[in-house]
């Protein structure tokens, strides 16, 4: 199965991590660990995961979310999510992970959370 690289791209203090496809088992999971890791490793506090062109998660997509929370959180850092599907929210509604996760509908009002 061919997997689209996440894009990253600088909004100020703010990286943005724009994923592309769905995020599954051999689809996505194992670019999504590499690049939020790689981020964070530079030192970025602030990230945004973009979900406008996921279109579904399986167990897999929710497991390297939150493990990229957590990742996040362990290095003092913040990640929020932008532009989930109806579908992506229903999963996060459903495995109670809405609770977790901070979502926001542009990318812009996610940057802008950050500011306090």
């Amino acid at each position: 199965m061919h997997e689209t690289p996440p894009t990253p791209y600088s909004l100020g203090p703010v990286e943005v991590l724009a994923l592309r496809g769905p995020l599954a088992l051999g689809c996505g999971d194992a670019l999504l660990r590499r690049s939020v890791q790689e981020i964070l490793a530079r030192g970025v506090r602030n990230l945004v995961l973009d979900l406008r062109e996921v279109p579904s998660v399986d167990s897999t997509g929710i497991g390297e979310r939150v493990s990229a929370f957590a990742s996040a959180r362990n290095r003092g850092a913040r990640l929020v999510l932008t532009g989930p599907s109806r579908k992506v929210r229903d999963i996060l509604a459903v495995t109670r992970l809405h609770s977790v996760f901070d979502c926001y509908e542009t990318v812009e009002e996610a940057a802008a959370s950050f500011a306090g």
